[in-house]
């Protein structure tokens, strides 16, 4: 496997004016709901995608393709309003390795290809990467996902 560097920017302060969210009228009303941001935001994340670049499934939030995912355990669920990213390449790869193992139709389910996206502090609110990679990307307002991809590649598992 090539060796990856994670490209991480450190935000200094709180002074940065406040953003409007893509989504706010739907999760407006969790509480905590986007959650405080990461320290530190990552300017290269990674995505499942179908082969179709422009497809619907790769730039719509979990909620927004499927209302009825936007509820978990009878609460609504803040997450399912935000792009579900990875850290790394590899990360993703993990992930897609144990859907597979655990759903073979996983990958047919998300996409069976993978988009890197150039972030900057301009493309939302990112919570901090979990210890498998993933992390959510609270959408601003404005922000283009399809002109953030830099890599629509097939995924090798």
């Amino acid at each position: 496997m090539m060796d990856e560097q994670v490209s991480v920017k450190h935000i200094e302060g709180h002074s940065r004016p406040q953003k409007e969210f893509k989504y706010l009228a739907d999760f407006g009303h969790i509480d905590d709901c986007p959650p405080p941001p990461a320290a530190d935001f990552l300017t290269v994340a990674y995505r499942f995608a179908t082969e179709k670049l422009q497809d619907e499934a790769n730039l719509l939030p979990l909620a927004k393709k499927d209302p009825r995912r936007s509820i978990s355990k009878r609460e609504a669920c803040c997450s399912a309003f935000a792009l579900s990213m990875y850290s790394t390449l590899e990360t993703l790869r993990n992930r897609a390795r144990y859907g597979v193992l655990n759903s073979p139709m996983f990958l047919k389910r998300l996409g069976d290809h993978y988009i890197q996206i150039e972030l900057t502090s301009e493309s939302g609110r990112q919570t901090a990467p979990n210890t498998s990679g993933h992390f959510d990307l609270y959408e601003y307002k404005g922000f283009d996902l399809l002109a953030s991809v830099k890599i629509h590649k097939k995924m090798v598992i």
